[in-house]
């Protein structure tokens, strides 16, 4: 009868061992670090060895493969649609003009202040009125740290020729020399000499013009530069790494909307040819990569496509397709050398996310309110700051901010 406890131990320890030989048991391996849509284990970007029995990686969340998350931030003082935003040098960011709330599409109030927002407090102050009232204009700083404000659509104007200058310091608008003509719905960029381009847009009869001209700061002139091959409207100008700048699509809202591209060379003061797209596109964005080549994405006509230019070769390739159409959304390049597509046409509030290493899309995190129309502005730290635009019910004063 004593020897019963004995046998029973031994018997335990040989069916343990034989579970053991054959695999049995519950313990599990050690987790093994999900990859990022970049491709790279947490462990592999803390530049640590992480030693796992298992090479499987967990799936990320479906709420947002791609990481990162909006949060709310504090209001602006007035709802706007149609704004225009940078970053300061002092990393504030100003907003200006933009349509208000109320009167119908072809008779709504524009407005003729702005604001700064302080990343640090997340909120928002008004910063003076401009002589005239403005949405779908163009808005620069320039070397000195001031802010030029150019064209626009006003109230009772419509496309307009006017300028005017903020001035940091002073919080204050002045007048400048007007533009050779009046434009909104344009492009533009500053150029690596520091003038100040742009590039067609609409007249006041609302037809697409091809003419070109450049702001001097040190002069405060402006000089008629040489015209586009295509008139074009609702399309994006893009600073190349090398200095020229990358011209893309257009078009009336309801299209038809172009393939072609061309790129200003301010060497030689001309345009050449750029390739033509798969797609015609208007109201797309266009965000130059860290290799120096542009992702140009959605448009109107409910686009999901995206396309690749490659200054190197002069050409186009396909960048897959996004999982829901937009246009009027906002695009970001994120310090991993992502990109960030937000919101759009139908007031998504959904983003994705675009991984150049290996030409795919991920789901991104949703914010808390839906928007179309508002400028997208990255911090010095990669913030994404979105401001305003049209939410499902009006215009919205929100402010949210995206951090990678």
């Amino acid at each position: 009868m004593r020897r019963k406890p004995f046998l029973v131990v031994i018997a335990a320890l040989l069916i343990a061992a034989l579970l053991a030989a054959c695999g049995g048991g519950s313990a599990e391996p050690a987790p093994t670090a999900a990859p990022t849509s970049g491709g790279e284990s947490q462990a592999e970007r803390s530049n640590t060895t992480q030693v796992t029995k298992s090479a499987t990686a967990k799936p990320a969340s479906s709420a947002s493969k791609s990481g990162g998350a909006f949060k709310k931030s504090g209001d602006m003082t007035a709802r706007r649609q149609q704004h225009a935003g940078v970053v300061l040098q002092d990393g504030r960011i100003l907003v200006v003009g933009g349509a208000g709330t109320g009167g119908t599409n072809l008779n709504k109030p524009i407005h003729y202040s702005s604001e700064v927002y302080v990343p640090a407090s997340g909120s928002w102050t008004e910063s003076g009125l401009m002589k005239d009232d403005r949405h779908d204009m163009g808005l620069f700083v320039l070397g000195n740290g001031k802010v030029l404000v150019v064209g626009g659509r006003g109230h009772s104007t419509f496309a307009q020729p006017t300028v005017e200058i903020w001035d940091p310091g002073a919080g204050e608008w002045t007048p400048a020399k007007n533009m050779n003509h009046e434009r909104d719905f344009f492009g533009g960029v500053v150029l690596n000499d520091g003038r100040v381009m742009v590039f067609g847009g609409f007249t006041k009869e609302y037809a697409m013009q091809a003419t070109t001209e450049m702001y001097d700061a040190a002069t405060g002139e402006w000089t008629i530069g040489p015209d586009m091959s295509d008139s074009r409207a609702n399309h994006t100008a893009t600073l190349l790494k090398d200095g020229r700048v990358l011209v893309v699509g257009g078009g009336k809202v309801d299209g038809p909307f172009s393939k072609t591209a061309e790129v200003y060379d301010p060497a030689t003061n001309s345009f050449m040819p750029a390739g033509e797209m798969a797609q015609g596109r208007a109201n797309h964005s266009a965000t130059r990569l860290q290799d120096g080549k542009v992702l140009v994405a959605g448009g109107r006509g409910k686009r999901t496509s995206a396309e690749l230019y490659d200054p190197a070769t002069n050409s186009w390739t396909s960048a897959g397709n996004m999982a829901e159409a937009r246009g009027e959304h906002g695009a970001a390049l994120l310090p991993d050398g992502r990109v960030i597509v937000i919101g759009g046409i139908g007031n998504l509030a959904t983003s994705e996310v675009y991984n150049p290493a290996n030409n795919t899309w991920a789901s991104g995190p949703s914010m808390a309110d839906g928007r179309l129309r508002f400028p997208t502005l990255v911090l010095g730290d990669g913030t994404v700051v979105v401001p305003g635009g049209v939410g499902k019910d009006g215009l919205l004063a929100a402010t949210e901010i995206f951090t990678p």
